[in-house]
């Protein structure tokens, strides 16, 4: 599901910002690199650069691909079903719908959408479209900008821990759903992974003296049973986040598959802190092939170009290697000939004291 290759993922929380780099190799998964940004809101530009310096190297993100990923209260995300003819003016379609959805007349938005499935039996089409308030969105891309980091998209943090998944040693799940909670004081974030291309999200405000097992269990249940896909169990749940931990222990009492979402990356070598979980996700987007993962709030004339490889690098590389193959193979033919000659000679040379040699021996015998 993932492309080989490096891209990093930025994750903006209430009180800090957390960068990772990683690495998708043939076989394995790593993290290159990893910084946190504590209270970056009450920190100057020049106090974030230099912490920034002192926790990744300079030039080490993959500009290319680097995901800024915003929290879910600041993202509206929708599943919409449509009629398969509207296919033909979609974009005024789409238009139409986010400015439903916009707070007010004076507050545009930012918005992208994928088309999920297109049924032709049903003469239907599933759509999910983001979208972001300009004002909120043109704040953390100016704020990137001055630290140096140009993101090549914007998604939902939601969706990068539906495609965290991709790490995970179990996969997206395979028949029933399984369910990732995003727990961080005072919020929990419930994702319902349905498959590699439908998740369904919600976010609480859940205050910490309220946080325990019941109270989550009676949320999951409520949320659930509103899906419009119906499922009779889940397969599994996984925790992460700054309290996913202390909450993993008592769902473990009512559940037999409850684990850490960090213990179960598959990343080579390293142990992963479940603050990087997120950020990791957005990285995977980049890498992603799926088309849910390729959402992307940044206007398409604000977008970095992502620079594409070029043939005529990768061309003349198989020339030079032919013509140095070509030049060795002649080199070993003229050497080998050359060698073979010297050998002829001195056999020649040789050729009457063995003659000699051979007839003592045959009146010996």
């Amino acid at each position: 599901m993932l492309n080989m290759g490096t891209a990093a993922g930025i994750q903006i929380l209430p009180d800090k910002l957390v960068l990772v780099n990683v690495r998708k190799g043939f076989r394995d998964f790593t993290v290159k690199q990893a910084a946190v940004l504590e209270d970056y809101r009450e920190s100057s530009v020049a106090e974030l650069k230099g912490r920034l310096r002192q926790q990744i190297e300079e030039g080490a993100v993959n500009r290319d691909k680097l995901v800024l990923g915003l929290p879910a209260e600041e993202v509206t995300l929708r599943l919409i079903e449509l009629p398969i003819e509207v296919e033909e003016n979609l974009e005024q379609v789409i238009r139409f719908q986010v400015e439903k959805f916009e707070p007010s007349e004076e507050e545009s938005s930012y918005y992208d959408y994928v088309i999920l499935s297109r049924d032709e039996g049903q003469k239907k089409i599933v759509l999910q479209i983001a979208m972001v308030r300009q004002s909120l969105l043109d704040g953390y891309l100016s704020l990137l900008k001055d630290l140096g980091l140009y993101p090549t998209a914007v998604r939902l943090s939601s969706l990068a821990l539906h495609h965290v998944l991709a790490l995970n040693k179990n996969g997206f799940p395979k028949k029933e759903p399984v369910v990732i909670l995003d727990v961080n004081p005072g919020t929990v974030e419930i994702v319902i992974v349905v498959s590699a291309e439908r998740c369904f999200a919600e976010k609480l405000d859940v205050p910490v003296e309220n946080l325990n097992a019941d109270a989550i269990i009676r949320e999951l249940y409520d949320f659930v049973s509103g899906l419009p896909v119906k499922t009779e169990s889940i397969a599994r749940i996984y925790t992460t986040g700054a309290l996913g931990g202390e909450l993993l222990g008592e769902l473990r009492q009512r559940f037999s598959d409850c684990e850490s979402l960090a213990d179960r990356l598959k990343v080579k070598g390293q142990v992963v802190r479940p603050e990087l979980v997120t950020a990791m996700g957005l990285a995977a987007t980049a890498l992603s092939k799926s088309r849910s993962a390729k959402i992307n709030l940044i206007p398409p004339d604000q977008r970095v170009i992502e620079r594409k490889p070029t043939l005529i690098p990768t061309l003349v590389l198989v020339v030079l290697f032919l013509v140095i193959a070509v030049s060795a193979a002649t080199r070993e033919y003229k050497q080998s000939s050359k060698f073979a000659g010297q050998i002829d000679a001195e056999v020649q040379k040789l050729q009457p004291r063995v003659d000699e040699v051979l007839a003592c021996k045959k009146q010996v015998e």
